[in-house]
């Protein structure tokens, strides 16, 4: 699939971690407390290792809010957005989009309040263009 010239990329290079090891993990679906217990078992050091996670952290699972909270505020934790996380941006500004969002495991979303909160915007002042199928 060819990309088009304007829609960003945000490129993230991480420098080697040379202090610990880093963990890549997919497809979380809202299951906090089997991530919490799988670190535990390997031993996940939050001073020197790092969690790269490559989307679907959100629906389906029982603890999807609890599962956003914790990644976006742990330090050593990067990610991507997957498509559930996409649907769920992208339905807050197209509320045709939220009956979708729903019936793919949303619907721990549909209690959350947005009053307040600033709106996600890339940083690039290049239009954003993504597809929903």
């Amino acid at each position: 699939m060819k990309r088009s010239p304007s829609t960003p990329i945000v490129n993230l290079r991480l420098p080697v971690n040379t202090q610990g090891v880093d963990w890549i993990c997919s497809d979380l679906h809202g299951q906090f407390p089997v991530l919490k217990e799988v670190l535990k078992e390997v031993e996940f050091n939050d001073q020197t290792d790092r969690l790269i996670l490559l989307g679907d952290l959100i629906d389906r699972g029982p603890s999807s809010l609890e599962t956003l909270s914790w990644v976006l505020s742990a330090p050593f934790c990067f990610s991507v957005m997957g498509n559930h996380e996409l649907l769920f941006w992208a339905s807050t500004y197209h509320p045709e989009l939220i009956e979708k969002h729903l019936r793919l495991g949303g619907e721990w979303s549909s209690s959350l309040s947005l009053t307040g909160l600033a709106p996600i915007k890339p940083d690039t002042d290049t239009p954003l263009n993504c597809c929903l199928s």
